[in-house]
């Protein structure tokens, strides 16, 4: 067995025995044995006891991965924000009839109508007379994305029929076959009166259409008495949708 001695006195010193082979390792992790009349503190400072634990003030090495945040969702990034998206032109008629078609005998010219048009020169005037029936259609293609659906136009409707239901406008769309979907504005001529100022007007729709060609009817019809004239202007649909 080998005995350190302290360097710390001349004296000898009651000497620390080992008892593991030096470069061995100590069993089971503990240090060296000391007898019962030696003194802990005499230990040379070069036989330092191995510590599983490792010193609390050892310096510490952390390793940090490229980007340990989770990926954004896929889905917001994809997300969008909806905005009122016009499907049709030429609502003010001021660029000749195309692509509106027309059935009966719908006036445009500003210079032909009893008021003046509500924007440019031109509006359209349905009815007017006794025992008409006056239509305007344009089709719109619906973006796929679309959450609602809208016509927004000015309006102007004046009347000497005040007795009995007889004289209507009305705002349809319709699907690729022609058959209604529904009506976005319905007025007779009791709802009307002898004079008319422009009114802004929004008629929504229930359904939103999307990806679907719908078209949009104006129709104006009079009896054969006392006529109804019903004026509109500024025509526009919009869809709710991703741009």
């Amino acid at each position: 067995m080998r005995r350190i001695t302290s360097p710390r006195s001349p004296t000898a010193l009651p000497t620390l025995v080992l008892t593991a082979a030096l470069g061995s390792g100590l069993a089971g992790g503990c240090g060296p044995t000391v007898t019962g009349d030696d003194d802990p503190a005499e230990v040379d400072a070069g036989a330092a006891r191995p510590d599983a634990r490792g010193r609390a003030d050892a310096p510490v090495s952390i390793e940090e991965s490229p980007d340990a945040r989770p990926a954004p969702d896929a889905a917001l990034a994809d997300a969008c924000t909806p905005t009122w998206v016009p499907l049709s032109v030429n609502g003010g008629f001021d660029a000749g009839l195309a692509p509106w078609q027309q059935s009966g005998n719908v006036v445009f010219a500003e210079t032909a109508m009893p008021i003046l048009a509500q924007a440019g020169t031109h509006a359209a005037w349905f009815a007017g007379v006794n025992d008409s029936t006056d239509r305007l259609t344009q089709d719109v293609v619906v973006p796929a994305t679309a959450t609602a659906l809208r016509v927004r136009a000015h309006e102007c409707f004046v009347t000497s029929d005040h007795v009995g239901l007889d004289d209507l406008f009305t705002v349809t769309l319709r699907d690729g076959a022609g058959a209604s979907l529904e009506v976005i504005r319905s007025a007779s001529n009791l709802q009307v009166e002898d004079v008319c100022n422009w009114t802004a007007a929004t008629w929504s729709a229930v359904g939103a259409y999307p990806g679907q060609t719908v078209t949009l009817e104006l129709r104006g019809t009079n009896d054969a008495a006392f006529p109804t004239s019903w004026f509109v202007d500024s025509v526009e649909v919009e869809a709710l949708a991703c741009p």
